[in-house]
């Protein structure tokens, strides 16, 4: 069942384990691109969630990192400006990392650090090192 948490989506975890079983492991992804959400961010399935980006940007993500807490993340190297899709504006409140430009599910979905206001089919840039995405899975 799907549930409210930032990470991985079910498929990936689910993976891990098929993986340890000596089952398929998902191919590394052909490119990363990101999306943003805006009101609510996907489920752990990767279902639901406002998406308020239109053709996603890519993104490249960089050698692994360890916080001072001690968990693993990847960081994006350069800044990546989006232009939004929505017509109407409202509330970012989080960020996914996807395999596709457009359509099909995110992979990692993650919260931003507060949620923020955007104009109609505002562009707004990401800093280099801003969006953080962990190895672990945090629940909601």
């Amino acid at each position: 069942m799907a549930t409210a948490q930032t990470g991985f989506i079910d498929a990936y975890h689910s993976a891990h384990l098929q993986g340890l079983a000596g089952t398929a492991y998902p191919a590394p992804l052909a490119g990363t691109y990101l999306a943003l959400y805006g009101g609510s961010i996907p489920l752990s399935d990767g279902s639901g969630g406002t998406e308020f980006t239109g053709t996603r940007p890519a993104v490249t993500l960089g050698a692994t990192q360890i916080d001072t807490n001690g968990h693993a993340y990847v960081t994006n190297t350069a800044p990546v400006t989006v232009t939004l899709a929505s017509l109407s504006g409202g509330t970012l409140m989080g960020f996914g990392i996807c395999a596709a430009a457009t359509g099909g599910t995110p992979v990692y979905v993650d919260r931003l650090p507060s949620g923020f206001q955007v104009g109609a089919l505002a562009s707004v840039t990401i800093p280099a090192g801003a969006l953080k995405i962990y190895a672990e899975a945090y629940r909601l």
